[in-house]
């Protein structure tokens, strides 16, 4: 059956794959004319029984699969990818067809798989055919490998062997090659790349599927210059459109079988909407650089914080000059214990920054992954990559505070009162993050909330919990088959930064526990929160207290006033500005009225008088000049 299909795949009809049990030696590949990646010079093919590969898959006619973590044994030519998308790029219409062919395929394989009675082969299969997607989204490029990263944080959506192998999407990207990196960073500039900078190492320091960081020089200043692949604009446009046709589509199909199985479905179309306006933005640096200077004014002053400067003379749309900031990788626990930093120390720091976005900032890092976190040498947390920033309503982070506060602030033990208040809160908070519709039975909610207090508190405090079934079954039914759930779309990212922040916390710490990381944070917001209502109270009563001791006075001063008027000792009197004014312009023209009549009766004396004093020439032309004067005097009033 392998060989079968590796012939069905080397003649271009159906995609092929890889056994867990095969592994393929170092190879380079190219890419042929028919827009398929051949295999040029290979080593033997051999036999690993059992061994788990989870990083780059290559569809090529002899081996496609995956590869060892521990090896990185098959390598891909980044200009042999690139050459394959540019050519998809060219070609909607045969990249359109390549997208529906592998979402037929890739539909048909995951059914297949599920179907299987057998739990143990069920998985098997299911491991078979994630790593196969892994494969199919990296050769069939960058948008698709995005989307498989977006999709490897969604555990609402996809099954726990899927995103084991979906998440080596992260680091499987090949690279761009230095002449290309010249061609491109040209083109951006305007200029050869050696006339901006001092120096640039063509060799990336890190790469991703959208582009690459290098680090180089510009004048004195080391710096990162994060370079963009070509044309991703293009390749977006015309992948989106089959996209969105194909979550029309998963939609029509997902409803009637929800409606069916009396579930709530899910909207495969908002979850593309959203990826895809995430995607668009990500793509466009000049909106990395302003999320990048949003996410660091948006944090409390006093953090151990460190967000790279961007330099806007060396930035554009598709190339991102920032400050570059030596720094360690969170996950090298080795390097961290020989700098000195300790591992505890540093898990709390990342869980207070996530919590300090969500519940503080509202601006969140939404991929904050051990390649975009490290920390430098004296223990700050760096950031990178701020293509994927997102702010929260004020009303989702309120909702996210209230549930907190419901969760981590009151009793560990709560009284009857004490839950139901907490359950309210809960309540309130799930309204205000969208996740559930304003027109629920508040009281099912209310008692699902009061549920989910006890058991979240109990399981805290080590004690038995209750059967969600026995004691909220009905109601959470109830609630799905009224569709009244939702999953907005903004805790897609929301769940993802919280994976990565809780993957990299176990691994900094080994009695990591998030519960009780969160419990002294939120303790002390609701500290606040009560200092502030303290605050605004002691104001109100000093008001009150001002108010009541200068009564009196106020009352006595009124009396005395009333007492006055009474008396006639007081008179009345109003002013309008306008009427002032008014009358202030009429006397100017009056005076000037005034004057023009003077000058006026002097000019027609002089010119009339031929006999008397005033025949005389010097008396007339005194007369003129007076007259002149005056006339002058007039009109510049």
């Amino acid at each position: 059956m392998l060989w079968l299909s590796l012939a069905l795949s080397a003649a271009g009809w159906i995609p092929a794959y890889m056994p867990a049990g095969m592994h393929a030696g170092p190879c380079v590949v190219r890419a042929t004319s028919r827009g398929r990646l051949a295999v040029i010079e290979s080593n033997a093919v051999t036999s690993y029984v059992g061994t788990k590969y989870t990083g780059v898959v290559v569809p090529t006619a002899i081996a496609r699969g995956t590869v060892s973590k521990a090896s990185s044994a098959l390598t891909v030519s980044g200009d042999a990818m690139e050459d394959l998308w540019e050519r998809s790029r060219g070609r909607p219409l045969r990249r359109s067809l390549a997208l529906w062919r592998f979402s037929m395929v890739a539909t048909w394989k995951i059914i297949r798989a599920q179907l299987d009675k057998d739990d143990k082969k069920k998985l098997e299969k299911q491991a078979i055919v994630a790593r196969w997607l892994t494969g199919e989204l990296l050769r069939l490029g960058p948008t698709m490998i995005k989307l498989g990263q977006v999709a490897s944080a969604r555990t609402d959506l996809l099954p726990p062997v899927y995103i084991d192998e979906l998440v080596a999407l992260q680091d499987s990207v090949p690279t761009i090659s230095a002449d290309r990196v010249k061609s491109i960073v040209g083109a951006e500039l305007g200029q050869p790349l050696d006339a901006v900078f001092s120096s640039f190492e063509l060799e990336p320091i890190a790469g991703a599927s959208l582009g690459q960081v290098h680090r180089a020089t510009l004048g004195d200043q080391p710096v990162a210059v994060k370079v963009q692949r070509r044309n991703l604009r293009e390749l977006f446009d015309t992948d989106f459109f089959n996209i969105r046709l194909m979550a029309r589509v998963g939609n029509f199909f997902e409803k009637r079988s929800q409606r069916k199985a009396g579930a709530t479905a899910r909207d495969w179309l908002q979850y593309t909407d959203d990826a895809a306006r995430l995607l668009y933005l990500e793509i466009d640096y000049l909106n990395e650089a302003k999320n990048a200077r949003m996410f660091a004014t948006s944090l409390p002053k006093g953090l151990d914080v460190v967000v790279p400067k961007v330099f806007d003379n060396a930035t554009t749309a598709r190339m991102l000059t920032m400050e570059y900031v030596q720094s360690m990788k969170l996950t090298d626990t080795e390097k961290l214990k020989a700098s000195g930093l300790d591992g505890p120390t540093l898990a709390k720091q990342v869980v207070d920054i996530f919590l300090t976005q969500l519940l503080r900032s509202g601006v969140l890092h939404c991929d904050p992954h051990p390649g975009n976190m490290c920390v430098d040498a004296k223990g700050r947390l760096v950031f990178y990559d701020f293509g994927m920033v997102d702010t929260l309503e004020p009303k989702v982070q309120q909702g996210l505070r209230n549930a907190a506060f419901a969760l981590f602030g009151g009793s560990a033990s709560p009284s009857t009162a004490e839950l139901r208040e907490a359950a309210s809160q809960l309540v309130e908070g799930l309204l205000d993050m969208g996740f559930v519709d304003k027109a629920t039975d508040r009281m099912a909610l209310q008692k699902v909330g009061a549920f989910v207090v006890k058991n979240f508190k109990d399981s805290a405090a080590g004690r038995a919990t209750e059967d969600v079934t026995e004691k909220v079954g009905a109601e959470l039914q109830g609630m799905v088959d009224d569709g009244v759930i939702k999953f907005p779309s903004i805790f897609t990212f929301v769940g993802r930064a919280f994976a990565s922040v809780d993957g990299i916390g176990r691994g900094l710490d080994p009695k990591y526990d998030f519960r009780k990381m969160v419990e002294p944070y939120v303790g002390q917001i609701i500290t606040e929160k009560y200092q502030l209502q303290a605050k605004a109270q002691r104001q109100a009563l000093f008001d009150g207290i001002k108010a009541v001791v200068e009564a009196p006075s106020r009352v006595a001063y009124v009396e005395e006033t009333m007492r006055a008027l009474a008396a006639g000792e007081l008179t009345t009197r109003s002013r309008s500005v306008e009427v002032e004014r008014g009358i202030k312009s009429l006397e100017k023209r009056l005076e000037s009225l005034q004057g023009l009549l003077i000058a006026s009766t002097l000019l027609n004396l002089a010119l009339g008088a031929t006999a008397g004093p005033l025949a005389s020439g010097p008396v007339r032309k005194l007369a003129f000049l007076a007259a002149g004067v005056l006339g002058l005097k007039a009109l510049q009033k």
